[in-house]
């Protein structure tokens, strides 16, 4: 085999290795920013019941 053909069997040998490694990353990045969107949304809902307990708890 010639280099050229070495070097392009390597490339698609290892390109199914490459994919899943970005699919992973891609995967964590996503599950990341999930988590902090959970995180924004429950403080969000955490600060409007506390207002609406303190606007009930006011005397009209």
């Amino acid at each position: 085999m010639t280099a050229l053909a070495h070097r392009l069997k390597d490339l698609v040998t290892a390109l199914p290795e490459h994919s899943q490694q970005q699919a992973r990353r891609n995967a964590l990045a996503g599950c990341t920013e999930l988590a902090e969107r959970r995180r924004e949304l429950d403080e969000v809902e955490e600060f409007l019941s506390a207002l609406a307990a303190a606007q009930q708890a006011r005397p009209a």
